[in-house]
């Protein structure tokens, strides 16, 4: 059962980043370069649990203004930095791969958010852990692409 629930919460996000990769006639993202978006993605959800425990245990913000107001934009703000990155270093060529990479970098952070309320939340039926990949996926790839697709279709000559 803990397999299912883990392939249910991590098949969607995966589907969802293939497609994208699917659909790119130019194929320039590479698979190492995609692992690497995803790595960054990994860091970025680390990184803002780090940060978010810092701030609700040092700072007086209470949990429901950390969770609606704070979180969401340590969170965003992490995973635009490699898209950011890889916009100002000229590594991205066209829109869709922009999107790619944004995307990547959402997918990754999404992966461990998972990952971690797998091991956080009392068991749960397979439904909920389909209905969760699919949600972040679209809430965790999706800002993060679209944030990369707009800087570099505004670039395009």
């Amino acid at each position: 059962m803990p397999l299912l629930r883990v392939a249910f919460a991590f098949v969607p996000v995966s589907l969802f980043l293939w497609s994208l990769l699917y659909i790119d006639s130019y194929k320039l993202v590479g698979v190492r370069r995609l692992l690497n978006v995803m790595a960054s993605g990994f860091a970025a959800a680390l990184a803002s649990y780090v940060i978010n425990k810092k701030i609700l245990d040092g700072v007086s913000v209470d949990h429901n203004t950390l969770t609606h107001v704070v979180a969401p934009a340590v969170e965003e703000a992490l995973k635009l930095i490699p898209v950011l990155f890889l916009l100002r270093t000229r590594r991205i060529g066209f829109v869709i791969d922009a999107a790619i990479c944004g995307f990547a970098t959402g997918a990754g952070f999404a992966l461990i958010e998972n990952l971690y309320y797998m091991a956080v939340l009392s068991p749960r039926d397979i439904a909920f852990w389909v209905v969760r990949g699919f949600g972040t996926a679209v809430l965790h790839g999706g800002p993060t692409a679209m944030a990369a697709l707009i800087p570099q279709a505004l670039l395009q000559p």
